[in-house]
This record gives C-alpha cells, structure tokens and sequence, in this order.
C-alpha cells in the first residue's frame, strides 16, 4: 500500500532566472513519491521571460514586486498551502528521491522543523569546490560547537524544508533582511519552535554563478560576519549588511 505524504508546497524566487527556472520546475515535477504538491514561482519584478517559460510547466505564478528575497520568501508563505514548504532557488535542481527522502526524516525526528541539505556545483570553478569542500567538512564539527551553546545548526537557503506551521509561529520570514544572513536569521527565529538540521543527504546541486558574479572572497567573508552576528545577539547589525545586496 502506498503511503500517503503530507502536501508539501515548492517555493521557488524569481528574478530573471529564464535560463535557469525550467530546470528547478523539472526537478520538482520529476519527484518519484505519491505525495501531494505543488509548485509555486514568486516572481519578484522579472524584466526577462521568466513568467512566461514557468507558465509552460503550469505552476502557479504570484508576484511580489518589492525588491529583495526576503519579500518574497513572505509572499511564497502566504501563498503556500502545504504541511511544509521548500524553499528552492531558481538555479537549484533537487534529485528524484528528494521529496521521499526529506519527508521520511521528518517523519522519523518529529522534534525538527527546518533541514537544509549538503550541495554540490554543476558549474563551479575550482576556487568555488575548494571552498565548497572546505565548508562541508567543518559543518558537523561546527554543529557541535553550536549545540554547547545552544545555537541551531547552519542552513543554507539555496534549499530548505521548513514546517509550515512552525515557521508561521515564529512570526514569518523577517523582512528587514534582504539577502545576506536571510538563512541564518530563520534558523534563529525557527529554533524555539524545535530543531534545525543541516543534514548531508539527499544532495542537490546548484549554480556557483553567485561567487563568480559578486566575488568568492566577498561573498562568503559577509555571510560569514552576517552568521556571526546573527547567532550571537547582533541582529540589526547583520540587517544592514543585508539591506547593501538588493537583487538576489
């Protein structure tokens, strides 16, 4: 007998990504589970084709004309009818089993309400994997420094499962952030409702074209002060470092 999944709702953001939303949308709707979906695009002021090569996959499309991620995030919330919500970037592609994957973990640890997932990229330059491998095999390690002072484990926002529920209770998505630290600030806000996991599998794979556009070095040098801010107290400070990225 089949076993019957919660509904779970795709919240992809969207600004001028027509090159890369076909691929997001086709992994989403190639997922091997008898679970209930769906799949919702926030476009956030697209001056490219990106509505209309998402209209061709039959997703629903809401807009959200206030520029930043976070604005977004909100939006897809509001929208989103499903027992959880996965927040995907644009230029993500998630494996066939991860749906069935995901939803089996969170049956099994009922105490988590949010996971983000080890990643890999399909187009990264060596600096890009280098650091890549480097971050991923501190992530354990520094989990357990953050459990001593009991603090959530890193996620990342190119791909996270949240329960619906948990994130609505926590207030939403803070809107003041804008792009760098967006992540970190839902995993602190999520922490009270239960556990926030970084977990090595499934993997998903992703685009580097953030690192190579805005800098390796500068890109991971302010998430990295954003997180540190964030996790020890200093949250409007990681708000204004936010609110100096507008596009995502």
């Amino acid at each position: 007998m089949n076993r019957i999944y919660p509904k779970i709702s795709f919240v992809i953001p969207a600004y001028n990504e027509q090159a890369y939303i076909g691929g997001a949308i086709e992994s989403v709707q190639k997922q091997q589970t008898v679970v209930s979906q769906e799949i919702i695009v926030v476009d956030n002021a697209s001056t490219d084709n990106t509505v209309s090569v998402s209209k061709k996959y039959g997703v629903k499309i809401v807009s959200e004309n206030r520029k930043g991620l976070t604005f977004v995030r909100q939006k897809g919330l509001e929208e989103a009818k499903g027992d959880f919500i996965v927040y995907m970037d644009a230029d993500t592609r998630i494996p066939d089993n991860f749906t069935r994957e995901a939803l089996d973990y969170f049956e099994k640890h009922k105490d988590t309400v949010c996971a983000s997932y080890n990643f890999y990229y399909y187009d990264g330059r060596l600096i890009d994997n280098i650091f890549l491998l480097v971050f991923q095999s501190i992530l354990p390690y520094v989990g357990y420094v953050l459990d001593i002072f009991n603090k959530p484990e890193i996620i990342v926002g190119l791909i996270m499962v949240i329960k619906t529920s948990a994130l609505k209770k926590a207030g939403g998505i803070n809107e003041n952030f804008v792009f760098y630290g967006e992540d970190a600030e839902i995993a602190r806000t999520l922490y009270a409702q239960g556990k926030v996991k970084h977990l090595r599998y499934p993997y998903v794979a992703t685009s580097a074209r953030r690192y190579k556009n805005r800098g390796t070095i500068k890109t991971l040098f302010l998430y990295w002060v954003s997180f540190f801010l964030i996790y020890f107290g200093k949250v409007k400070w990681a708000e204004a470092i936010s609110q100096t990225q507008k596009d995502f």
